[in-house]
């Protein structure tokens, strides 16, 4: 609020009277955001310490096992294999859990007047949730010596798939 403002009585009224309003309901988001906050700190570094476990061997039996069929480009595919352990690990963070939980069960009862619009931060956060990061424009298969091969159009996600589980029969 502007020093300006605060000189206002007027002002100063009504955006006291705003903030009362939402008051147990700003406590909330507050916890969830320092939860969110603590998660995010924990995840990262669960993430650092999963991603330099993997070896050499792990690359090349995904790309192998995987990816070699359909020709998916590895770099691709372990972005988003990272990109989902790292959602994982912060969405299944105890203290975020627990807060979720208590957001989930809370609700405007009435609308909270505002005398601002929505943050460009809540722009740019729709933005990133709705737009898949590094897209390019469609070229060759990253794989294509010549660049004559039809170009790499990912449609979705191969999963990674095991050995075929053994029978008790032994056939």
């Amino acid at each position: 609020m502007p020093k300006e403002d605060l000189e206002d009585k007027e002002k100063l009224y009504l955006h006291l009277a705003t903030w009362a309003m939402g008051m147990p309901t700003r406590h909330e988001i507050q916890h969830f955001v320092e939860a969110l906050i603590a998660g995010a700190k924990s995840a990262s570094k669960d993430f650092v310490r999963h991603v330099s476990a993997l070896g050499f061997e792990d690359y090349a039996n995904i790309q192998w096992l995987s990816l070699q069929v359909e020709g998916h480009p590895l770099g691709d595919y372990m972005l988003w294999l990272y990109k989902s352990l790292l959602a994982y690990l912060l969405h299944n963070h105890p203290e975020v859990l627990a807060q979720q939980k208590k957001l989930d069960s809370m609700a405007f009862d009435r609308f909270t007047p505002s005398q601002v619009a929505p943050s460009p931060q809540l722009a740019e956060i729709y933005r990133y949730a709705l737009a898949e990061p590094g897209v390019e424009e469609v070229g060759p298969h990253p794989r294509a010596a010549d660049g004559s091969l039809e170009p790499f159009l990912p449609a979705g996600r191969p999963v990674l798939q095991g050995p075929e589980p053994r029978r008790a029969c032994g056939y």
